[in-house]
């Protein structure tokens, strides 16, 4: 399990992001040397779900997910043997799209999406 945040890096977040974009990175090597074996290796970048993980976010949560939503998402993406499972797709498709701009621009528009973590326990 990664997350979008491995495909579109989190100014206030940049260990999270690496650390979930180093994931990813390995996840698609995987895929890749166990191919020839016949076992498939799923990448799973979900947005924010609602958990308690969400609750101590404090900032907007875009296209926040319902956890059984999440769960659905990821078993049909995993029957289909899907190497990518990046959800929710318009925010997946946003963050693809935003790379063909330039970064100074994308972190604008960016801007107002931006959160931190709560210090509260």
């Amino acid at each position: 399990i990664a997350s979008l945040a491995a495909l579109n890096p989190l100014a206030d977040a940049p260990a999270y992001s690496a650390s979930k974009a180093g994931l990813a990175a390995y996840g698609a090597a995987l895929r890749e040397m166990l191919a020839p074996e016949g076992i498939a290796v799923s990448i799973v970048c979900p947005g924010h779900i609602d958990t308690d993980q969400a609750d101590v976010q404090v900032g907007p949560l875009p296209l926040l997910m319902l956890p059984d939503e999440a769960a659905r998402i990821v078993a049909a993406g995993l029957a289909r043997r899907r190497g990518l499972i990046a959800f929710p797709r318009p925010l997946a498709w946003l963050i693809r799209l935003g790379w063909l701009l330039p970064w100074q621009l994308r972190a604008r528009l960016q801007r107002p999406l931006r959160f931190h973590v709560s210090n509260r326990p």
